[in-house]
């Protein structure tokens, strides 16, 4: 397929993408999880998400992105549990209301999935 043929519409396309689309929302866009450095991407995903992403669409400072990131880690060391938004605010030095917004933020951007 040549570029010419694409834009005279030349191109016969035998993909549905619809259908894949909720499985693309699940696992994404790359199975980088079958690469040796699994664990550098993915680490690297999530601070991207935490230290850029977030903040830029959130209008957050730098020390609120810092608070996320120890939100998460308090979140990944816990076992399931019933949050306790006061507890964990005093832990990052937030207002409850704030972890709670910043759980939002976590959703939002498939930092975390949702419990259903």
């Amino acid at each position: 397929m040549g570029f010419n043929q694409l834009l005279n519409n030349e191109v016969t396309i035998k993909e549905k993408p619809l259908p894949l689309f909720k499985e693309y929302l699940e696992t994404g866009y790359y199975p980088f999880f079958l690469e040796d450095n699994y664990h550098d991407r993915l680490a690297n995903t999530i601070n991207l998400t935490l230290e850029i992403d977030i903040p830029l669409f959130t209008d957050m400072n730098m020390s609120t992105a810092r608070k996320l990131k120890q939100l998460l880690f308090i979140l990944a060391e816990s076992v399931l549990f019933k949050s306790n938004l006061t507890k964990i605010g005093e832990l990052i030095g937030a207002h409850r209301n704030q972890v709670a917004e910043y759980l939002v933020f976590f959703r939002k951007s498939w930092t975390i999935k949702p419990s259903v």
